[in-house]
């Protein structure tokens, strides 16, 4: 029979175990002598239990032969089962299969974007850590964690622990936020690894604020839902802010078909379905700002 398939497995791990099962269709005794893995991929593939301690095998009767795939390498990897018996036309063979999958490491955060809230200008605010797990099957390794984009210098990296992170491991990258304007002020916490498509980006937003600004809320917290096809048109206010009141998209894109004006109206016609999620930005005449996130 055969040969003898096994599914995809990851590199040094170890499958389930698959069943060659050995019928003595003769009419005498069949002794077992020998059960090894022979070829080129000889060390991907473990037999846990052989026939030989089952030998012989009486007329009618059958023995199990168990072989399991542990791939040393990626690819597809292959070896031959030979079972040497007293049976004529021996030794048998079976072509053994399978393909090995490369460990490889990938990169998760806790949460992206980071808000830092409003800070005063020129003042520096609350630690916030940054934590990365490894979701891999392969040890991360993290080279350099710079701050980029538009307002790169207002961010800055205090400590981390990461290195190099084992699969399931943890480590944590502290950023401070320093505004040295006033304003909405954005950047990117850039990761550098051995991911695939590395570098990896985490977003950093805070507030600068030049005065002891008072608590701007922006109204509705909730948008009513958009129809594609349809016609959409929501204002948004901003309480507590000082006319004349600029409001930017953060962090985005809007839902396909839809876009905000300086003057807060969200406007358009829906192209797709699906959930978006954005940040609204605004500043009003006093530098004071605030933002709010919005899923539709």
């Amino acid at each position: 029979g055969g040969p003898l398939f096994f599914p995809s497995q990851l590199v040094t791990t170890t499958s389930a175990v698959q069943t060659v099962t050995i019928l003595n269709c003769g009419s005498t005794n069949l002794n077992v002598a020998s059960v090894s893995v022979a070829g080129f991929g000889s060390n991907d593939f473990v037999v846990t239990q052989d026939c030989i301690s089952g030998s012989p095998i009486a007329p009618g009767n059958t023995c199990a032969i168990n072989v399991a795939f542990a791939p040393q390498a990626a690819g597809t990897r292959q070896a031959t089962l030979t079972v040497t018996d007293d049976s004529a036309g021996g030794p048998t063979t079976l072509l053994l299969q399978g393909v090995g999958t490369a460990l490889t490491p990938a990169i998760c955060f806790s949460g992206n974007p980071v808000n830092f809230g409003t800070v005063f200008v020129g003042t520096t605010g609350s630690l916030q850590s940054v934590t990365i797990t490894n979701c891999g099957t392969a040890p991360l390794v993290i080279s350099s964690v710079i701050p980029t984009g538009a307002n790169a210098g207002d961010f800055l990296t205090n400590s981390s622990t990461c290195a190099t992170v084992a699969p399931g491991g943890t480590c944590a990258i502290g950023v401070t936020f320093a505004p040295i304007a006033s304003g909405i002020r954005t950047a990117v916490l850039t990761i550098n690894d051995n991911t695939v498509g590395s570098p990896d980006h985490v977003s950093l937003t805070g507030i600068g604020s030049g005065i002891n600004c008072p608590t701007i809320t922006v109204s509705p917290t909730v948008l009513p839902q958009p129809t594609v096809g349809i016609p959409y048109n929501q204002s948004l206010t901003a309480n507590g802010a000082q006319a004349p009141v600029t409001f930017i998209l953060a962090i985005g894109p809007m839902p396909p078909g839809l876009t905000l004006s300086t003057s807060g109206v969200i406007s358009g016609t829906p192209t797709k379905v699906g959930q978006f999620s954005f940040e609204v930005g605004l500043t009003d005449a006093n530098g004071c700002s605030a933002e709010a996130l919005y899923t539709v």
